[in-house]
């Protein structure tokens, strides 16, 4: 692996906040559900996941430029954001505050068996995130030929997050994407995974990709899945999140099971986003992908 000198992503930044439902059973469409409000907080995915990464690498001694490049509103929420982002070590010159949006909220739920899900504001700064302003961050991957590294997750446009993997590609930078359950079929149609390095997705997202059943057993979901991206990138990792069962990571062929740890759980919030900041800090660090390397 290279010596990875930056990290640019784009990707939702914003807040939100954790509801612990009551009951297991699924979310009706008509329903009316109780269920209490978590102290802690939830973030969106680009800030969630780079924090983690800035943080982690500070710790470690490794110095590499964080560049997030995105959009919060101009709003007492998109200061607090801009300001602990600074905080986490990540330079936000490339995240504008817009007076004409605001900035992106979300709520998380949380089911008593860890499981969960959210619901992101569709029109927020975010949406403001459009293939120009990736194209005005091209300056920050010139220099960085080959030693780059460049996130593409979720909350901006998919079109934004393409054009910032194209740029990547064109520049030689390591590429690091996810894609909700609901592109996955433009994915597929497009073949966006060609464009990606390294690939991280839920169990849910993995059936949609795969084709597959979400009703069938996660080890032949992770096949699938597995086998469904390597056709199209032989060379790709996959990270595959599934909740407290643990994860799957596949890489040429290979497709290893990773447990959870057995430890206490404050909350689940942003849990596959951490799991995702780590193989990133692991990929920058030069450490193996799987664990049988």
């Amino acid at each position: 692996m290279p010596e990875f000198t930056k990290i640019i992503g784009t990707g939702g930044i914003g807040a939100g906040v954790v509801y612990a439902l009551e009951g297991n059973h699924d979310l009706g469409r008509n329903e009316s559900r109780m269920a209490a409000l978590r102290d802690p907080r939830d973030f969106c995915k680009l800030h969630i996941i780079l924090h983690y990464v800035s943080v982690l690498l500070r710790d470690l001694k490794s110095r590499v430029d964080i560049v997030p490049v995105g959009a919060v509103g101009a709003d007492a929420r998109g200061r607090e954001l801009l300001a602990l982002m600074k905080q986490a070590g990540l330079r936000t010159h490339r995240v504008k505050a817009r007076a004409d949006a605001r900035t992106l909220f979300s709520l998380c739920f949380v089911f008593p068996d860890g499981s969960g899900g959210n619901i992101t504001e569709s029109h927020s700064a975010c949406a403001c995130v459009t293939p120009a302003v990736i194209r005005e961050a091209a300056a920050e991957l010139r220099g960085h030929e080959g030693r780059c590294m460049v996130l593409s997750a979720p909350e901006v446009p998919l079109a934004s997050r393409v054009a910032l993997l194209r740029l990547a590609r064109k520049h030689r930078a390591f590429t690091v994407a996810s894609f909700a359950s609901a592109e996955m079929e433009e994915v597929r149609r497009r073949r966006l995974v060609r464009l990606v390095d390294l690939l991280a997705v839920n169990i849910d997202e993995a059936a949609m990709l795969g084709r597959v059943s979400r009703r069938a057993k996660a080890e032949t979901i992770a096949a699938a899945c597995a086998a469904q991206v390597r056709r199209l990138n032989p060379g790709i990792r996959l990270l595959i999140t599934n909740g407290g069962r643990g994860l799957y990571a596949c890489e040429k062929g290979i497709v290893e099971f990773l447990p959870a740890l057995q430890v206490p759980v404050r909350g689940t919030a942003g849990a596959g986003d951490a799991a995702l900041a780590g193989l990133m800090v692991g990929t920058v660090l030069g450490l193996p992908f799987l664990g049988r390397s």
